[in-house]
């Protein structure tokens, strides 16, 4: 109770302190980035303003309303506390880029490239170190139709997501630390390559278990 009652406080803090922001504010700021990291849109500074909202939006949807719709119930008695903890990691990861963006528009210059690997890394580094806990359900974690068809490759998958996801996270944050061509190369290989290696690994497993039953029967 005490943990929420702190994440409640920043997210009141965070929103007071961004309408308050606004007066100091040029009349537009920065959106959007290239991928080299050069700003290519910009948007009237009322805008950054209400997406201050966004991490308030995103936990109460996430980690509120997500969990009660869920027929699994009883697995979320068991995965609350990891999935409570990636949810947060994820909705906080926008409150330190809205106030980057507004340094951005008062003349501060700021690598918002690196910026980003760095907290989607740290995202898939908190993800992985948790996935393995994530029981059967139908809302968070790696859902295809083996890993949904079955809890045992529901199981496997995610164990071995947990390892995927690890290394994604450690080459984003890699990349950021060492921007490099071959770094970046890294890096969208890995995401390229991780989520449906995943996808096909969850297929494999649920065929190979597949034909051992049916070995089994005959």
């Amino acid at each position: 109770m005490k943990k929420k009652v702190v994440l409640y406080t920043v997210f009141t803090v965070h929103i007071v302190m961004a309408f308050v922001a606004l007066r100091f504010l040029p009349d537009e700021v920065p959106f959007h980035w290239n991928w080299k990291g050069e700003i290519d849109q910009w948007v009237p500074a009322r805008y950054l303003a209400w997406m201050s909202l966004l991490p308030v939006v995103l936990y109460f949807f996430l980690g509120i309303i997500v969990p009660r719709i869920d027929p699994k119930h009883e697995s979320w008695k068991i995965h609350g506390r990891a999935y409570g903890i990636v949810i947060t990691v994820i909705s906080c990861m926008f409150i330190p880029l809205h106030w980057l963006i507004a340094a951005i528009s008062l003349g501060v210059p700021v690598r918002m490239d690196i910026v980003i690997r760095l907290l989607v890394g740290a995202v898939f580094l908190v993800s992985g170190n948790y996935m393995s806990k994530f029981r059967h359900n139908y809302f968070c974690g790696i859902r295809t139709p083996w890993t949904l068809a079955s809890e045992s490759v529901w199981r496997k998958t995610h164990r071995r997501g947990a390892v995927v996801f690890i290394v994604m996270g450690l080459l984003m944050v890699l990349g950021a630390c060492i921007p490099h061509r071959l770094t970046g190369a890294l890096v969208s290989l890995s995401g390229i390559v991780g989520i449906p290696y995943l996808v096909v690994y969850s297929w494999i497993v649920y065929r190979n278990e597949n034909k051992a039953a049916q070995e089994d029967k005959a």
